[in-house]
């Protein structure tokens, strides 16, 4: 991680070992918990520990939510991770073609693995921003090994929950043996513990790379 990203993500560490937030609105989503007014939320260690009224928690990080509404994060099932800083090229864009042209056919075949870095990191901590808390990355744009690395170190960096959804580039030159057999080496390096933020999926044209995926059905 380079000095640069290191300080964009210094407000985000070190997390507190304990978090009160206190007084909120609390809207679960959850038929066993319910809808709480004026409730409490402890987390402990990263995880959810208690939700109530007046709860107590020394030496605990108190966040005062009076008159705030505390929700689940949102999921945001489409997101171009990668292209993060290319974000207000193109407000006019009319059509997929203009969309195409200022990113697939342009900025995209220049992409180095930490441009990739740099895109994903800058979305995630904008979802987060946003209340954003789980975020599909459309990562269409893999060319090599270390893009993908890239892409994955920055989303785990972050600390979102994200999918990780691997595509082939639509233009320019790349590695083609890299993609989709690169998915298995993902996999065991990255996406070995179930209980990771960031999991792995595959992004791709069925029509197009029906017949790459055909050893991977059969191993």
């Amino acid at each position: 991680m380079s000095e640069q990203v290191s300080q964009l993500l210094a407000p985000l560490a070190p997390v507190p070992h304990k978090m009160l937030i206190k007084g909120a609105t609390i809207i679960s989503m959850d038929g066993n918990v319910g809808n709480v007014p004026r409730g409490d939320i402890l987390i402990a260690d990263g995880t959810i520990a208690a939700i109530g009224q007046n709860l107590q928690a020394g030496g605990a990080e108190v966040i005062d939510a009076a008159g705030m509404i505390a929700i689940p994060g949102m999921v945001d099932t489409h997101r171009h991770s990668w292209e993060g800083q290319l974000r207000r090229i193109n407000p006019n864009a009319a059509t997929l073609e203009d969309y195409c042209n200022a990113t697939h056919f342009s900025f995209a075949k220049y992409y180095r693995p930490r441009d990739i870095y740099v895109g994903n990191v800058l979305t995630a901590l904008g979802c987060i921003d946003a209340g954003i808390t789980t975020v599909v990355d459309n990562s269409h744009n893999s060319r090599t090994a270390a893009h993908s690395d890239a892409a994955v170190d920055a989303l785990l960096d972050a600390g979102i929950r994200a999918v990780h959804a691997s595509g082939a580039p639509v233009s320019g030159v790349w590695d083609e043996a890299h993609w989709p057999g690169n998915l298995a080496r993902l996999q065991a390096r990255y996406f070995t513990n179930p209980d990771s933020l960031v999991t792995s999926a595959a992004g791709y044209e069925p029509d197009l790379f029906a017949e790459s995926f055909a050893p991977i059905h059969q191993a």
